[in-house]
């Protein structure tokens, strides 16, 4: 029997990050929430995997002016989409 290949295509993630700012009472700090839009090649069958993977490989870190360590986290994956995008 053939091995059937599955044909990749461009699918989208639609991300939202929380920034952590790693205070114990961060009442005094907004939230603050970064929405992004992330385009990756998939499988059909491996398409809800690979885009929360692409999505928390966006997580990141730095220093702020205060010295004080900024975390942006996924906070959730808001939707998938498969790309119109041709190649």
């Amino acid at each position: 029997m053939a091995k059937v290949r599955e044909v990749r295509s461009w699918y989208a993630v639609r991300a939202l990050y929380l920034a952590d700012h790693g205070r114990k009472d961060a009442s005094c700090i907004r939230t603050l929430l970064e929405e992004s839009i992330l385009v990756f090649k998939s499988t059909p069958s491996s398409v809800a995997a690979k885009g929360r993977q692409v999505a928390k490989q966006q997580q990141h870190s730095y220093r702020s002016v205060r010295g004080e360590m900024v975390k942006w986290k996924l906070h959730q994956v808001l939707e998938m989409l498969k790309s119109q995008i041709n190649g």
